[in-house]
């Protein structure tokens, strides 16, 4: 199975604060004991980019969205998909 995340689940995982933190962490732990047979997490870029403003300029927590980021970007469990002219045109 494959699954493409947004920015709220990337906060809610990574936020203790976030009203659904406790649900995104238990979907995390059963991708991560196999319950849930996830074989690939895509996000975009914009989700990136959403995601890590939200840690460094929301939260004030910018070692936090750096270290968020590199985890990211350093899984080979993760793809980040780029949104290039192209593909903005045919989601529109």
């Amino acid at each position: 199975m494959k699954i493409f995340i947004d920015t709220s689940a990337i906060i809610a995982y990574y936020n203790i604060d976030d009203k659904y933190h406790k649900q995104a962490s238990e979907s995390m732990r059963a991708i991560k004991d196999g319950s849930i047979p996830l074989t690939r997490l895509y996000i975009s870029d914009y989700v990136f980019d959403e995601a890590m403003t939200f840690f460094k300029c929301v939260l004030n927590r910018s070692e936090m969205a750096v270290k968020i980021g590199e985890a990211f970007r350093e899984s080979s469990f993760t793809s980040l998909l780029r949104v290039d002219e192209a593909i903005f045109d045919e989601a529109w």
